[in-house]
């Protein structure tokens, strides 16, 4: 008899949403819930050897009672669940009383939190640790093959088994089994650019080949999936009928050769969809996004950060000022949508610097702003997050310079400033070309108003 593996996205609480997601999490903006990357590539992983159950609590909207009845209701033989940082403090008592529970359970984690695995020693129920969901060690370490495992941390015998290798720049391609989109698609999981639905998530390739110092990404190390598979899956969601597709690669066009064939091909298949990528400021030029608009690319998100030059430097992001701007001219020049990533209140930064970043935003014309506030992550090197709900907002620290107080203001400042220029409110809604795209836009402008009062 095949065992049962339950595919677990815990439950957020009360007004908080939490996103748990490819190693970094932070509190969800707005009304949007992307995929959860990690359980979708394991869905493939695992579907041919196991029976697999999936339970999305955050998106579902599940309270913690509600959960914890459908999971002992599946009585699941593995739980593989995913927390992070921000989420831990309500994540970790409520699974451990499911493994109360089901004391047979075993259960395994992925997140942010497991970099240090403090976390994981600290806590006796969990099982065992994955740090990298493209790998097969998840099969191996279930079906008990355990000395071939590279990538997790595990109880054996009442002993930690560390079997983590770390990045290994070598084996930079990786292909993975079909993911099983259908065990997520029916879930109302939206994005803020996307166009229509059904919605679907792709990962092209994993990591970064970049360093900036406080992204968690350039730490995976980089490898590049193997294009023919990639192409199945996107003939897999055509027959599903997704028509919107996000490609969460960190930096979309960082090979730039192989980015073009998966661009030529996807004209060439006719698979229709639109889709939204992020890319960098100084790896895309005309041709390239040429041809992600002609492969139906609307919308390309570039992490601009800050408008100093020094402090680019300084946390290694490996651009400028100058090349940021060039690149959103060439963006919209292709006919792309732009959205702009920025931190503010970098250590040692001031108001003014951190409001010439806010200038900076507005002056690129970005169709979309993201601004962030920079918190140090305790236990690991620095790392930006988002807070932008009640209960993110209350968690706001100051960074020495600006007081905790002024960088709540500045984050209400900076979106109140980009997002309610008449000329920027015209402009978005003469930009409408779908009824979802509508909705969304109108559901995103009020949840930043309530960011702002």
């Amino acid at each position: 008899m095949r065992k049962k593996v339950l595919l677990l996205n815990p439950p957020s609480r009360g007004a908080c949403r939490y996103s748990r997601d490819y190693f970094c999490s932070k509190t969800l903006k707005g009304s949007y819930a992307e995929h959860p990357l990690d359980l979708l590539f394991l869905s493939g992983i695992l579907y041919e050897r196991f029976d697999l159950e999936t339970i999305d609590a955050t998106v579902s909207g599940l309270a913690e009672d509600e959960c914890l009845r459908r999971i002992l209701a599946l009585v699941p033989d593995v739980i593989i669940f995913i927390s992070g940082s921000v989420s831990m403090h309500i994540d970790f008592p409520f699974l451990k009383k499911v493994k109360e529970c089901l004391p047979c359970v075993v259960m395994v984690g992925l997140g942010d939190i497991f970099f240090d695995l403090e976390n994981f020693v600290a806590n006796s129920w969990i099982d065992a640790v994955l740090l990298d969901f493209t790998s097969r060690d998840i099969l191996r370490y279930l079906e008990g093959d355990r000395l071939a495992v590279t990538t997790m941390a595990f109880r054996e015998d009442g002993k930690i088994v560390d079997k983590r290798l770390g990045i290994q720049e070598a084996d930079n391609n990786f292909s993975v089994p079909l993911p099983r989109h259908e065990l997520f698609i029916h879930l109302p999981y939206t994005f803020p650019f996307a166009r229509n639905l059904p919605f679907a998530t792709v990962l092209t390739d994993y990591g970064c080949p970049f360093h900036c110092f406080f992204c968690v990404y350039g730490r995976l190390g980089h490898k590049s999936r193997d294009l023919q598979s990639v192409f199945e899956e996107l003939g897999y969601l055509s027959s599903l009928g997704v028509k919107e597709i996000f490609i969460k690669d960190q930096t979309f066009g960082a090979d730039y050769r192989r980015a073009m064939v998966l661009c030529g091909e996807m004209i060439k298949r006719r698979w229709n969809f639109s889709w939204t990528a992020f890319c960098r400021a100084n790896a895309v030029n005309k041709e390239l996004l040429s041809a992600m608009k002609a492969a139906g690319c609307h919308t390309v998100i570039f992490g601009v950060e800050s408008a100093s030059d020094d402090f680019l430097e300084k946390y290694k992001c490996g651009l400028t000022s100058s090349e940021v701007v060039r690149a959103f001219t060439l963006a919209r020049a292709a006919g792309l949508r732009t959205a702009g990533t920025f931190i503010l209140g970098f250590p040692g930064e001031g108001l003014s610097s951190a409001r010439a970043t806010i200038d900076f935003a507005i002056k690129l014309k970005c169709d979309f702003a993201a601004f962030n506030i920079f918190v140090d992550k305790p236990n690991d090197k620095p790392h930006n997050m988002e807070y932008y709900d009640q209960s993110g907002f209350e968690s706001i620290s100051g960074n020495g310079i600006i007081s905790a107080s002024q960088m709540r203001s500045l984050l209400s400042e900076a979106n109140r400033r980009f997002y309610f220029r008449p000329g920027y409110i015209i402009r978005r809604f003469l930009g409408i070309k779908t009824m979802y795209e509508a909705k969304m836009l109108i559901s995103n402008m009020f949840g930043i108003i309530k960011r702002i009062i």
